[in-house]
């Protein structure tokens, strides 16, 4: 099977990822606005519950199942196997982890928020994303998405109309969840010969299903950690607060570890073969893709994150600038840990150090928030969070040391971070001469993207070039 190239799987993947995003992101303003922050502040905090639910019932399949799945991209008859080994495991653990959700919040004061996201769960249960990611197909994800994203947004602003609407909101963002993991369906029995697993194969995963699933775990529980400990700690407003800022920060996170998904098959194949420059090539790029993409993101929301708070969620939101701006930093440190902990020590069999460093980014987490919170409230998270995550990125900067130096990765930095620099000041000396609104805050994004370009082009950003150049590349084979 012929393969893809790695900027039209990117360019793909990275439409999809943002359009899972997009669709309570064309919402929120909407949202924002009729239920209030308090009613938002719930269903952060009830959400975050059920990922953990979600967290457990997974198991780590999605990133081993992906993994598998390149380790026998040609090799048609195992990979079948695999494939239907995976979802029949996948199924017992989402159904355990179903009933001990029942159990456990059954009586709890937000019950019937919980048992609307109980379908949440059974949309994981059917989720194929990773057989996709794992051959390398992104085209498909993204277009059997996008009518069903379409019609969630049509949903929400049909049926969202008062405070009251809360559990329909709910509804709206799992049933789109549901239908667009069925979809993934459509068009497998032509894909994969069906093949009954057996129960002793099945179960020899389970070993590496747990070495996946220690570092997601611990990963995706600090990550929700903030929101959680807001809820108890603090008030629903700070949670409502924080996660909307949140929100954004995670969406740009997309674009960046977008990368990582896609750039994973290619380092597994060459792992299995032994091809270690082919190791380092891609881990090259994909360190030169994040702090040439990730940077000026940082820098670009910083800037404009006063005018677009205000504007995006309205006036109920004070402060969601403030977190915002100060969370931006995350989208450049999330990144760099994508590639070097999920890309790299993953896939080569380092998950112990990749366990390492998400245990201390964890621990450090949990204890800066349990000191920070009940004085800062969103901002104390925010602090808890960047401190956290530098921590675990130093560590794996050591890790991968062998693979990528220091030396490599502070040159490779030196020009992005220069650009976004002079576009940042470029941008806010525009700004002061603007009055504030969406005008405004195009304006900027415009001039900022532009600037950004022409001085990476002048200092030489070799990713930069590059990245333009297929980007242009494919767009002319797509005109054919």
């Amino acid at each position: 099977m012929k393969k893809k190239s790695l900027t039209t799987n990117y360019l793909y993947n990275s439409a999809y990822k943002i359009l899972t995003l997009l669709t309570p992101l064309i919402t929120t303003p909407y949202v924002s606005r009729i239920l209030g922050v308090d009613n938002i502040g719930i269903y952060n905090y009830t959400y975050s519950v059920v990922s953990y639910f979600v967290l457990f019932g997974v198991l780590g399949l999605q990133m081993y199942g992906q993994r598998e799945i390149a380790c026998h991209f040609n090799n048609p008859k195992q990979n079948d196997k695999v494939f239907w080994q995976i979802v029949w495991v996948r199924m017992i653990t989402i159904g355990i982890a179903l009933t001990a959700y029942v159990v456990i919040l059954w009586n709890t004061p937000y019950r019937v928020y919980y048992v609307i996201f109980g379908l949440e769960l059974l949309a994981n249960a059917f989720d194929i994303s990773w057989y996709y990611y794992g051959k390398e197909e992104f085209k498909q994800i993204t277009i059997r998405n996008f009518i069903v994203k379409l019609i969630g947004v049509a949903c929400v602003f049909l049926f969202i109309n008062g405070k009251e609407d809360l559990p329909v909101y709910i509804f709206c963002h799992v049933i789109v969840l549901f239908f667009g993991n069925m979809s993934l369906w459509f068009g497998m029995k032509s894909r994969i010969e069906l093949v009954y697993p057996i129960s002793k194969e099945c179960f020899k995963h389970v070993k590496m299903m747990f070495i996946f699933f220690v570092p997601q775990c611990i990963d995706s529980v600090y990550m929700l950690m903030d929101k959680v400990m807001l809820g108890n700690i603090s008030t629903m407003q700070q949670v409502g607060i924080y996660g909307q800022a949140d929100k954004i920060v995670k969406m740009l996170v997309t674009v960046i570890s977008s990368m990582g998904l896609v750039v994973s098959p290619r380092i597994a194949q060459c792992f299995s073969i032994g091809d270690y420059q082919g190791i380092k090539k891609y881990m090259r790029q994909s360190f030169g893709f994040v702090f040439s993409i990730g940077l000026p993101i940082v820098f670009g929301l910083i800037s404009i994150a006063p005018e677009f708070s205000t504007w995006f969620f309205g006036t109920d939101y004070d402060g969601v600038d403030m977190v915002m701006g100060m969370l931006a930093p995350i989208i450049i440190l999330m990144g760099l840990n994508s590639v070097m902990g999920w890309q790299y020590l993953m896939t080569v069999g380092k998950e112990k150090d990749f366990i390492k460093s998400v245990s201390v980014g964890a621990m450090i987490n949990f204890i800066m928030n349990y000191i920070l919170i009940p004085r800062h409230a969103a901002l104390g998270a925010v602090v808890a969070s960047i401190a956290s995550m530098l921590v675990m990125t130093l560590i794996n900067v050591y890790f991968v040391k062998n693979v990528v130096s220091v030396k490599e990765i502070i040159l490779m930095l030196l020009k992005p971070l220069s650009a976004s620099l002079l576009m940042f000041c470029t941008v806010k000396l525009v700004g002061s001469f603007l009055h504030g609104g969406f005008i405004r805050i195009c304006i900027e994004a415009v001039v900022g993207v532009t600037i950004y370009l022409i001085l990476a082009l002048i200092l030489k950003d070799e990713f930069i070039k590059r990245f333009i150049d297929k980007c242009h590349g494919v767009l002319k084979v797509k005109k054919r």
